[in-house]
């Protein structure tokens, strides 16, 4: 269990301990007790290397067996975070142990780990260590199994043996159940957070109620009072944590990776441009509108602007504002929107026709347009 910084360190030593009796070591360990996909998240240097080692010890014990490629991919960033640029000659300048699980050199050997990973490193020459550290947190997220806290439990209240192992995820609870023969855990229960209707503990029992159940209801028996306490304490912060962290934002990217997504700028041109021919930033689906719009409203060109579909809905303009407005900008970085909207197009095509009085509103805008893609 983790430690609460409020109370003494004493309260959670046995009672042999007190009485000097106690011949074994007392050993505690650091671990991770909240995990975030997001590594930026961590401002800290310290902790976020910290962090970064404890996820990293997650993947070297990982499971996901059907996410082979993602190991691979995870080395290259650990090497990359740790080593810096990959140089030729190197030879075998890493040990295949260090960075994969043990199920991934058995099953393709040592040699074909060493011939594969450098090319995947070599893709990231360039980026900087907290940047490939920072990926490496937020792939090794995506490993089922990593960021992962386990906590024994057994199923009847007289089991002396660990039965049961509950999982706090960063989606919800795991429910694993032990086999007796070979020890292998086996998932029985994947419980998200907007599932679960109900968590409770009386002394060693713990109940979990969620919709996968039904009517029934899962119990479970902890090893102590104190244990059923602090988990359901752990699982109460936890899901707190993740309704803070959870706003959606773009996965994290380094500068040399959104090269790809860099933003285009669109100019819908002013009537007083200085150079009116067709310019190659303009969009070739708008560009023949504007064109016949050049010619036949020559008055207009100027003062035209579209707006988005979500913009237009429900947006009542004041001549006021349209005053003292001097430029719109649109960002178009969602798979939905798009800048040749149907909608937009058939708007131009009313203005050159004539627009219908129960239409949609134009807005007049006194300058120019941008839009960025």
């Amino acid at each position: 269990m983790f430690l609460d910084l409020e109370k003494k360190i004493t309260t959670y030593f046995p009672r042999a301990w007190k009485q000097n009796t106690l011949q074994e070591r007392i050993v505690l360990h650091l671990k991770v007790q909240y995990y975030i996909r997001n590594g930026q998240l961590i401002t800290d240097e310290t902790a976020r290397s910290l962090y970064y080692a404890d996820l990293k010890g997650n993947v070297l014990s990982s499971q996901c067996c059907d996410q082979e490629g993602s190991f691979f991919q995870l080395a290259a960033y650990a090497l990359q975070a740790e080593l810096g640029d990959w140089s030729k000659g190197k030879g075998s300048y890493f040990s295949p142990h260090d960075y994969f699980p043990p199920w991934i050199v058995s099953r393709w050997g040592s040699q074909y780990v060493l011939q594969h990973t450098p090319g995947l490193h070599r893709e990231l020459t360039g980026m900087s260590a907290r940047d490939a550290a920072l990926l490496f947190i937020q792939e090794a997220c995506s490993l089922s199994d990593v960021p992962l806290t386990f906590y024994s439990m057994s199923k009847g209240k007289k089991e002396q043996s660990v039965s049961v192992l509950l999982g706090l995820t960063l989606n919800g609870l795991h429910v694993y159940e032990i086999e007796m023969v070979s020890g292998k855990q086996q998932l029985f229960y994947d419980f998200f957070w907007s599932s679960i209707d109900r968590l409770t503990f009386q002394g060693r029992r713990f109940e979990i109620k969620a919709d996968p159940l039904g009517r029934s209801k899962l119990v479970l028996h902890t090893r102590s009072t104190l244990h059923s306490q602090h988990v359901l304490k752990h699982i109460s912060n936890y899901h707190r944590v993740h309704l803070h962290t959870r706003c959606p934002a773009e996965e994290f990217q380094p500068p040399q990776h959104r090269a790809g997504r860099r933003p285009r700028e669109v100019c819908i041109r002013d009537s007083t441009d200085p150079d009116p021919d067709d310019s190659e930033d303009e969009l070739p689906a708008v560009k023949s509108f504007l064109d016949k719009i050049r010619q036949c409203r020559p008055d207009l060109v100027g003062s035209l602007s579209v707006l988005n579909p979500r913009e237009r809905e429900g947006q009542e303009v004041k001549k006021s504002a349209c005053a003292d407005f001097k430029e719109v900008e649109m960002c178009v970085d969602e798979p939905e929107m798009y800048v040749d909207d149907p909608e937009e197009l058939r708007l131009l095509t009313e203005l050159l026709e004539g627009v219908s009085v129960d239409g949609p509103p134009l807005i007049l805008v006194p300058h120019w347009t941008e839009f960025f893609l």
